[in-house]
């Protein structure tokens, strides 16, 4: 295992891209593939509990890794030691942990949540904060030029677990009792991996949260941290109002014809991820043109996937979509393809957000972050109760173009500020 995991150091770079190609679409597909099981074994009602549940944990995740991922792996200057970047990371995910609770109590008092939902909502923030420790750990290995050591890990990890708790839905058809040993495995598979593998880097973390640079980082990357909260708030937005003011079955059918969204956004995640060092470099050398050049590239291969995709889904994504999770979904085919173009955007906004942090500008991205999620708020509920799943998908696709259109300006200004192309 540890010789698979180590690999051979004359194909890293491939082996990076392979890997976390891989990795990428495991945790893209997850919850998509979760939810095609339960939609055969379980009845209807439990997919929509594991729909919010895994919205919920996803946007607790955003406060456990704080958008500190690219920051780290682009820290090329060593401004902060790998101790501090751990430290901080044990603060967000008690953080994280808190806010968990919070939402299970207000669901319990205000929603009547069932015990079910809220041990579910617990088990996956858990399972999603073993993804924010983990990413502090693949940090360090990316940073020292081995992306593939920890996408290697990721991806394995990625594949027991789906595997896990898939075979004990299909045994049991009990969530609780499959998303509870799919969770115990995930950590302690984390460990071993971790602990193989550790020890080739010879990097020792010593923790302090006293540490005053442990403070300094959590502030210098807090636009970071409510810029990707905001955007995971924006994407779930009418998932929670559904929860709000509609029921389980509607959540279950609105997260069908949403998966291929998020597929989309998090695949283009993990392949862009590899050249970020390297992107960070020629900005920092001031090498514009090759800075240029791969930037562009990396922006058109995100563009063919997402064209690809929603060429895909016009033709065949609603009868695939009701043949994998055994429901006539014919009705939602407008809202489909209105959401899947939201995704072509979530992924180029995702993409301008990195390159702006590269350039170290990233607490422009709060304007595009708060014009959209107040957006949001404000008209979630009127077009869910008014309009339904087609006017919480032209929401959606809204604000994300809109976001599209503010990043990109950042871009554009920040660049032509840095020095002329060579």
């Amino acid at each position: 295992m540890k010789k698979f995991l180590l690999g051979n150091t004359d194909t890293v770079l491939k082996e990076s891209y392979i890997w976390n190609t891989i990795g990428g679409m495991l945790n893209a597909g997850q919850s998509a593939l979760l939810l095609i099981i339960i939609s055969r074994t379980n009845p209807v009602e439990d997919a929509g509990i594991f729909s919010i549940a895994y919205a919920v944990a996803c946007l607790t995740v955003t406060v456990g890794k704080w958008g500190m991922r690219n920051f780290q792996a682009t820290d090329i200057q060593g401004k902060y030691d790998y101790g501090t970047y751990v430290s901080s990371r044990c603060v967000t995910c008690l953080i994280m942990i808190i806010m968990t609770f919070y939402y299970i109590l207000k669901g319990l008092w205000l929603s009547d949540y069932t015990m079910d939902k809220c041990i579910m909502i617990l088990m996956l923030g858990l399972l999603k904060m073993l993804d924010a420790v983990e990413d502090v750990v693949h940090g360090m290995f990316q940073k020292k030029g081995r992306l593939d050591i920890g996408a290697k890990s990721m991806a394995t990890r990625y594949i027991l677990t789906l595997s896990i708790c898939g075979l004990f839905l299909l045994l049991t058809h009990n969530l609780v009792i499959s998303t509870g040993i799919s969770l115990v495995v995930s950590f302690v598979y984390f460990l071993f991996v971790t602990l193989l593998v550790y020890g080739e880097f010879k990097e020792n973390a010593v923790i302090s949260v006293a540490n005053e640079y442990v403070w300094r980082l959590l502030a210098e990357c807090f636009s970071l941290f409510l810029g990707s909260f905001l955007m995971i708030y924006i994407a779930n937005a009418p998932k929670y109002a559904i929860d709000e003011y509609m029921n389980e079955t509607v959540q279950a059918c609105f997260n069908y014809i949403f998966m291929p969204v998020y597929v989309i956004s998090v695949l283009n995640t993990f392949i862009y991820q590899p050249v970020l060092t390297k992107l960070a470099i020629y900005y920092e050398e001031k090498r514009n043109k090759e800075f240029i050049h791969l930037f562009f590239r990396q922006l058109l291969i995100i563009a063919g996937l997402t064209l690809g995709i929603l060429l895909c889904g016009f033709i065949a994504g609603i009868p695939v979509l009701s043949l994998l999770y055994n429901m006539d979904l014919a009705e939602y085919k407008t809202s489909f393809m209105v959401l899947l173009m939201g995704g072509s955007f979530l992924a180029v906004s995702g993409y301008l957000s990195v390159v702006i942090t590269i350039m170290r500008k990233q607490k422009w991205l709060l304007i595009g972050y708060i014009l959209a999620a107040l957006i949001a708020f404000v008209a979630a509920k009127p077009l869910i109760l008014i309009g339904g799943t087609i006017g919480a998908s032209f929401l959606y696709t809204g604000i994300v173009l809109l976001q599209v259109i503010v990043f990109a300006s950042i871009f554009i200004k920040f660049f032509l500020k840095h020095d002329s192309i060579k």
